[in-house]
């Protein structure tokens, strides 16, 4: 499942905020733009096949890459702030 959701965690000894980023909206502009590069994306990947270099295991991998950021926790500690980042 594609990422939909980043919190993104803040606490320092003046205070904490939370931001919520929804990344679903980041995927629907990223439909968009491809929607509009797709006849350029189409040539480059039939100059690719032609080159011997197969376009579609490396579309597979980014696709892979970006499914599996789902559930990714980052949390960075350090005496004057705490931050958190969790991909949901």
């Amino acid at each position: 499942m594609i990422p939909l959701l980043a919190i993104i965690d803040v606490r320092h000894p003046k205070g904490a905020f939370r931001l919520w980023a929804p990344l679903f909206l980041v995927w629907a502009l990223l439909a968009i733009v491809a929607t509009v590069l797709s006849p350029i994306l189409i040539l480059a990947g039939l100059v690719c096949l032609a080159a011997g270099f197969n376009p579609f295991r490396w579309a597979i991998a980014l696709v892979a890459l970006f499914c599996s950021l789902s559930g990714v926790l980052v949390q960075v500690q350090s005496p004057r702030a705490n931050v958190l980042v969790q991909i949901v």
